[in-house]
């Protein structure tokens, strides 16, 4: 028998290297898209809360402004002469 020379491929300990090393970088990219998935829906939530603020501040403040209006005043119609 005549030893074989130029040996090649890889050993079952360095595919199995191989796969446990994969394995752990492709775990490591998935809680890294799901941390940035969860962040991105709670930066979502907070920036529809702060235009729902600012939409019902808005009409807060016309409804403020709007309340002493009055279109049908006349200056004086309240007060009485001096006797």
């Amino acid at each position: 028998m005549n030893p074989i020379k130029n040996h090649r491929g890889f050993t079952l300990v360095e595919i199995l290297f191989a796969m446990a090393t994969g394995v752990v970088v492709m775990g490591a990219v998935y809680m890294a898209m799901i941390t940035g998935q969860r962040s991105s829906v709670g930066i979502e939530q907070r920036v529809s809360a702060a235009q729902d603020i600012r939409a019902s501040l808005e009409v807060m403040s016309m409804e403020i402004a709007m309340a002493s209006f009055n279109p049908n005043f006349v200056p004086g119609l309240w007060i009485e002469p001096a006797a």
